[in-house]
């Protein structure tokens, strides 16, 4: 446990991102199911093909707190 999370708070933000993840994705009507075991690593890359709104809140309801990478152009976008 402490190897993976170095401090309580770091555990307490693991579980309510997960938790709010799924909270916000059962409003919306969806479901998520998770297949397989997640490796024990100290870090993974997870590559997902974006397709929805909705896919970081599903990545982050099945992997915990994820660090987002997106292109430079996305942040061009004025958001009235």
């Amino acid at each position: 446990f402490a190897e993976r999370y170095p401090s309580a708070a770091d555990a307490c933000f693991y579980a309510a991102s997960k938790w709010s993840s799924r909270a916000l994705l059962a409003a919306a009507g969806f479901r998520v199911t998770v297949r397989g075991g997640a490796r024990d690593a100290t870090a993974t890359l997870v590559v997902a093909n974006h397709v929805a709104v909705y896919d970081p809140w599903a990545l982050m309801a099945a992997c915990g707190p994820l660090a987002f990478v997106a292109r430079a152009g996305l942040f061009d976008v004025a958001i009235v």
